[in-house]
This record gives C-alpha cells, structure tokens and sequence, in this order.
C-alpha cells in the first residue's frame, strides 16, 4: 500500500542522470538528431529502432517534461517528482515546491511555433511546458533550432560538440539526411506534411497565446519567431 501511494511504476534507480536528455515537441528535428548520433556512436537513442538496436542508449529524450514513462521510450520521465502519486505531487505544488530535473544536461529542440500549429500532434501547453523547463533548468543546457539544422551542418555539429560527440570526417550530409527521412516512410510514420497555412489573425492570436503561456523567457528563446 505504500508503495502504491509514494510512487508510480516508475523504477528511477533505471535512469543515468549523468546522461543527458533531448527534449523537443514533435516534427522540431529529432528524427534528423537521433540519426546522427547513433550513426556517429555505434549507439541506441530511445525510441523506434533506427540505426542501431540494442544497447545501453546515448541520451534519454521526451517530447513533454510533464510526461512519466521510459527511460526507453519516446517520453522519459524527466522530473524527480513525477516518480511520485499524483497526491504528493499535487501537495508539493500546494507548498510552492519547484519542480527537479532528474538530469544535468538539457538539450532543447525547438521549431517555429506557427510552423508546428499546422501539423500533426500541436499542443501548445506541451510546447510551452518544455520551454519554460528549459528557461528554469539549473544544469548545462543548449537550445537548437529545427530552421538552423535544416540550412546545414554547422547547428548539428555544435549540438554533437556540446554532447561530447564527433561525427565521422566522410560524413555525407546530404546522403544522410536522405536516409534520415527514409526511415519515416519505412516505419510507416510518414513525413510531415501542412495541413494548411495560418492567417495574419491566426498567427497574432497564437502569438499573443504563446507569450502569456511562457512569459519573459518569450523574447529570449523564441524572439526570433516574431
């Protein structure tokens, strides 16, 4: 009974909190990172196979910080209180106690925000929950823009830098990236594709909505998207 009501079966003794964690709303670029960093280690990412299968995972990754599940699925848990009941969560939150990552090292995977209202899986309290859990976290972290990835490798390249990461020096871009985009349409996924286009009306109220859901962080992480 105590057990049932401290916790969740979430085992965290499961996790490496010295690796780091991906964090990106979906169709931000993960597909494009995992492949890279699996091709330049040898090693799993979590999720659905890519590269490589089997193995101890390079990074944990999630597509919500609110989310509890993994460490090997596509939404680790990533909060030490999320491991808890929904009772003690829900009394920390009354006292005012901040949430803890779990890990010391935070990438962020970020897309326009108008550019991911038009696809599939939109949320924006996902959206905007990641954000602010990168404004607020407390280790190394480095944030990624899905239209500075696609432009070349210089982004990628910085991003594997910061994760101690090397790619191999015959290393084809657009060969790989070919590939990358491949693996969609062999797991059955599809590539992302619009499902329309935003009116000025549209695009200023989803503004308007995004900047009261982050607040001040706002101009700092996403200033570049208007």
């Amino acid at each position: 009974m105590a057990r049932t009501f401290l916790s969740r079966s979430i085992d965290r003794m499961d996790l490496d909190p010295a690796k780091p964690i991906i964090v990106s709303h979906p169709r931000s670029g993960l597909n494009w990172v995992r492949y890279c960093i699996e091709h330049a280690t040898g090693r799993p990412t979590p999720g659905r196979r890519q590269l490589v299968e089997g193995g101890d995972p390079v990074i944990y990754r999630t597509h919500d910080v609110r989310h509890a599940l993994g460490p090997e699925t596509g939404d680790c848990i990533f909060y030490e209180e999320m491991a808890l009941s929904g009772p003690l969560r829900w009394m920390r939150t009354m006292l005012g106690r901040p949430m803890r990552p779990i890990f010391s090292t935070m990438v962020l995977l970020l897309r326009d925000y108008h550019e991911n209202a038009v696809r599939r899986n939109w949320r924006p309290s996902r959206y905007a929950a990641n954000v602010l859990a990168y404004d607020a976290f407390p280790g190394r972290k480095h944030v990624v823009y899905y239209e500075d990835l696609v432009q070349g490798m210089d982004a990628m390249k910085e991003l594997l830098s910061f994760l101690g990461i090397t790619l191999p020096a015959d290393f084809d871009e657009a060969e790989h990236r070919n590939r990358s985009l491949d693996w969609y349409q062999e797991e059955g996924i599809g590539r992302s594709s619009e499902t329309g286009t935003l009116t000025l009306e549209e695009r200023h109220r989803l503004q308007a909505s995004m900047r009261r859901r982050i607040g001040p962080c706002f101009e700092t992480l996403l200033g570049r998207y208007g």
